[in-house]
């Protein structure tokens, strides 16, 4: 879980989803060409932006800034 109450799911149906942690709902979803299973999602940060990265099945890694 982010410092932003973000929890990221990637699917074998090949989406990337983001979802409160509170409530549960889904923040946002990015279909992706592949199964976005390959790793575990992974957050860091530079100069005090906050990314999430996933490497999805057919090895494209998705980076996303958070708000």
């Amino acid at each position: 879980v982010t410092a932003g109450d973000l929890i990221f799911q990637g699917t074998t149906a090949g989406a990337f989803h983001a979802f409160d942690a509170r409530s549960g709902q889904q923040r946002w979803m990015w279909k992706t060409d592949g199964a976005a299973i390959a790793t575990d999602p992974m957050t860091y940060q530079i100069n005090g932006k906050q990314y999430v990265s996933v490497v999805a099945a057919n090895g494209m890694v998705l980076t996303f800034a958070l708000p």
